[in-house]
């Protein structure tokens, strides 16, 4: 049986106007979703560590900072951050400030006043075997704003375990001045002995920056006061 459908060119418009909006929105909410994924992968935080492969968040890296912007850091530690973290994060800066004259790092109390905030808070399950992220700096060379410790670190059961260790107070200050590595720009496998993509156990062994570590923090970092030129 054939059937005949007869529609008034009114009818048409709006079909055609229906159909129209309907495939602006269809176009619309794909450019939204690319948009937000975008969004979602502009931080500039890397999440350090785990026994998987190194989790990135965002650009790898844009560039170092500047010595200009190394002489005077002022770091604010989260009221929440617990002690044993904080005489790490002390530490940590204490073995930056020590290793080139251009680099000074000392607290705050002031959380608007500071370079770099340290963070207290709870990193999604994805980041449970991370302890602790980081920013780069930016392209204008200025100091990476952050480092995140995460409170939902989930350390393997197995003491010696090479995936993520227990911490200790000497890891957590390992971990504290590989962040601070990132946060002047430097990447994994930068030469450093203490910038590798993972941890283990075996870094309680470590003993502060080496003379090598020194000296190539020097050759970007000069062991000097920076004038300005202003």
């Amino acid at each position: 049986m054939k059937i005949s459908l007869k529609f008034s060119k009114k009818t048409i418009a709006v079909l055609s106007c229906m159909t129209l909006f309907l495939a602006s929105c269809s176009e619309d909410e794909i450019q939204i979703k690319d948009v937000e994924s975008q969004i979602e992968q502009s931080g500039a935080k890397i999440n350090c560590f785990g026994n998987s492969d190194l989790h990135m968040r965002g650009p790898r890296f844009v560039g170092f900072a500047t010595p200009a912007n190394t002489m005077d850091i002022k770091y604010f530690i989260d009221p929440k951050m617990p002690q044993e973290w904080v005489k790490a994060i002390r530490e940590a800066s204490s073995i930056w400030t020590n290793a080139t004259g251009s680099i000074n790092m000392s607290q705050t109390l002031s959380r608007r006043n500071a370079t770099v905030n340290y963070n207290y808070k709870a990193e999604p399950a994805r980041y449970e075997k991370s302890p602790a992220g980081a920013d780069f700096p930016d392209a204008n060379g200025n100091f990476g704003v952050k480092i995140d410790i995460n409170s939902n670190y989930v350390p393997d059961a197995v003491q010696n375990s090479s995936a993520a260790p227990v911490l200790t107070a000497k890891l957590r200050t390992y971990v504290t001045v590989h962040e601070l590595g990132h946060n002047f720009g430097y990447s994994h496998g930068n030469h450093l002995s203490f910038m590798p993509a993972r941890f283990t156990t075996d870094e309680e062994k470590w003993a502060g920056m080496t003379r090598s570590d020194i000296d190539l923090i020097r050759s970007r970092f000069p062991n000097r006061d920076i004038i300005d030129p202003r």
